[in-house]
């Protein structure tokens, strides 16, 4: 029996803690990793804790002022250092987030390259902080380092773009289903899946 790499199963739990998210419009998820793969930090957007879901904006542009991007909530709920941990995101973090990654000492991102609207600026921001970072952004299959015995200096940011293969989540859901878990028609949810 062959296991799921680390890598699958974090950007399997960070799609699923992103469905957590109230915003509909975009849902992010966040996990943040020791060097023993242990989650020490998870988070998604949302908003702070304790206030009213359904009496905040939850699209654009008057959500933005209330939303607490996965990323924050990840550091925010951390319960260990994060110096020399490793991020796993949904999406490409915004300016905002990379800084707070980056001053928590996050230097290795693994995210989902999926397409994200930013305004010029972001971009631009964005782009800075890539080089002033000596940011390092390649697939996963060009990657030759390991991110726990990475000997490049301290000031040198990886960003690894990650195509996990998550068909295995097909067997956990079937799974589910025989214990009762899912209700639905399986074999229908398997045609949907093969178009």
């Amino acid at each position: 029996m062959s296991r799921q790499t680390w890598d699958e199963v974090m950007m399997a739990t960070i799609m699923v803690i992103a469905k957590r998210s109230p915003d509909i419009q975009t849902q992010c998820g966040t996990a943040i990793v020791d060097t023993k793969h242990r989650i020490i930090g998870m988070g998604f957007n949302g908003y702070a804790r304790d206030l009213p879901d359904d009496k905040i904006p939850n699209t654009r542009p008057l959500k933005y002022p209330w939303i607490l991007h996965g990323e924050e909530n990840a550091i925010l709920n951390c319960t260990a250092p994060l110096d020399g941990a490793i991020a796993y995101v949904t999406g490409w973090p915004c300016h905002r987030c990379s800084n707070l990654l980056w001053h928590q000492g996050v230097r290795w991102w693994k995210i989902i390259d999926r397409t994200v609207k930013m305004v010029a600026e972001q971009e631009l921001l964005l782009k800075q902080f890539y080089e002033y970072t000596n940011a390092y952004i390649a697939e996963s299959k060009d990657i030759q380092i390991d991110p726990f015995h990475d000997e490049r200096p301290k000031n040198t940011l990886t960003i690894e773009i990650i195509k996990p293969n998550l068909s295995f989540l097909i067997g956990v859901a079937e799974e589910a289903h025989n214990m009762g878990l899912i209700k639905t028609d399986f074999d229908k949810f398997r045609e949907s899946l093969n178009g």
